[in-house]
């Protein structure tokens, strides 16, 4: 009984090993295309992560982070909402990605209150705070001049190959509803 015992406990010992290098392996991996400003790839390669190891707070914020970087926001959002629910305040700047996010999507009024947040619970002092404070002000602006539409012309969809994910003229993860002008 004692010799199957140490040989299940060495089994188990080398899984474990096993398992930690594929992590890390697929970490380094899309460390690698993040530092390469390759942010599509490496948040796939963070999503493969995520999917092995939902309990790491980590990955769902480099996932995050990475379709932030690629202008991919609603699937950012959707990492980060996520990542609020298991790990609330431990990644802050987060937050101000978040805020960002709602801003750049037009959702001007929860953008406010998540600048607002961000800046009173997070970074005070710091240069992201003084960027939210200023994007609350670019909020407001934008609320109160999104009535005008004298100054706004009719935009042509390009359509494909100018609106696929591997076009040159690219800049982020793009879906067949983008219009890219």
């Amino acid at each position: 009984i004692f010799n199957r015992f140490i040989g299940l406990s060495l089994f188990l010992i080398l899984c474990q090993s096993g398992i930690a290098q594929n992590y890390n392996i697929l970490l380094k991996i899309a460390d690698e295309k993040y530092n390469k400003k390759e942010f599509i790839e490496s948040a796939h390669i963070y999503e493969e992560a995520h999917a092995l190891y939902p309990e790491i707070s980590m990955i769902l914020f480099k996932t995050a982070e990475s379709y932030y970087m690629a202008h991919s926001y609603e699937k950012s959002l959707t990492y980060l909402t996520e990542l609020h629910r298991k790990a609330p305040g431990k990644y802050p700047i987060a937050y101000y990605y978040e805020a960002d996010i709602l801003k750049m999507l037009g959702k001007y009024n929860d953008a406010i209150p998540a600048f607002k947040y961000y800046y009173r619970n997070f970074d005070t002092g710091g240069e992201n705070n003084i960027k939210a404070v200023l994007q609350v002000l670019g909020c407001e602006f934008a609320k109160s001049n999104t009535h005008r539409t004298e100054d706004f012309e009719d935009i042509q969809k390009l359509g494909y190959p100018y609106n696929s994910e591997n076009s040159e003229l690219n800049i982020g993860e793009y879906e067949d509803s983008t219009i890219i002008y």
